[in-house]
């Protein structure tokens, strides 16, 4: 039986050693797929912002709270408070602090002057965002600026600092397709296509699915069908550093 047991722990410690050996030093095949594996089954992805509500948290904020206005054209609004909010390091806020904050950004600056039935353009969402950060700012990269790779790499870097990307979807034909989860509504799941919206893309994997945040929900798509619906009139607000970075890559 000790003979048993001990070429079993034999057999094991082996075994452990080869995959120690493929995973740090070998470059052949075997190797290689096991360490892209390991790469794909992970995700990188931010301590977002949670706002807790009784049956559990928003990720991120829900324009549809924030009066009429707002939840026909206010995303791009709660886009911009929800950087700045996480860029001021809020990771968890109750909900009558972020409703005191978005009223605020909503009344005195978004909606102040004028209300835009189309929502607030990128450009004029950098120039709000970039009032209220300080250390960096964000800018705006145009659709047709960006290839697939482009973006890829974009939100890729932003995870990797710890910033999240706000993107875009223009007008398209097909529709951006989407799933999203809602943990303040008993984790339900809404499943659709959008357009003309903007979502924060929160997190990415190895494969090139996407989490993002929209509607007070946890999404994910695919990076290919982002690019692919984001039309003519989309595009990625994102730290001014990333955007140079790419353009200079």
């Amino acid at each position: 039986f000790n003979r048993f047991v001990l070429l079993n722990l034999c057999i094991v410690m082996n075994f452990l050693c080869l995959a120690y050996f493929c995973l740090t030093h070998t470059t052949d095949v075997f190797a290689i797929d096991i360490r892209q594996k390991l790469m794909y089954n992970s995700i990188m992805e931010l301590n977002y912002l949670k706002i807790q509500e009784p049956n559990g948290y928003m990720y991120g904020g829900d324009q549809t709270l924030f009066g009429r206005k707002a939840a026909r054209t206010g995303c791009g609004m709660i886009a911009a408070c929800d950087y700045i909010l996480y860029s001021m390091g809020k990771r968890e806020m109750s909900h009558e602090e972020y409703s005191g904050f978005v009223c605020s950004f909503r009344d005195k600056e978004a909606y102040r002057h004028r209300h835009n039935p189309v929502g607030l353009p990128p450009l004029r969402i950098a120039r709000l965002i970039n009032r209220h950060i300080s250390g960096s700012e964000v800018g705006y990269i145009r659709r047709m600026s960006l290839t697939e790779e482009d973006l890829r790499t974009l939100i890729t870097r932003a995870v990797s600092a710890g910033l999240p990307v706000i993107v875009r979807i223009g007008l398209n034909g097909k529709r951006l397709p989407y799933s999203i989860v809602f943990p303040a509504r008993d984790k339900r799941i809404r499943k659709g296509r959008t357009d003309w919206h903007y979502i924060t893309v929160t997190g990415i994997n190895e494969k090139g699915r996407v989490i993002f945040s929209s509607w007070g929900g946890k999404g994910e798509t695919d990076i290919a069908l982002l690019y692919r619906e984001l039309g003519i009139t989309g595009g990625a607000i994102a730290d001014k550093s990333l955007l140079t970075s790419l353009k200079g890559k």
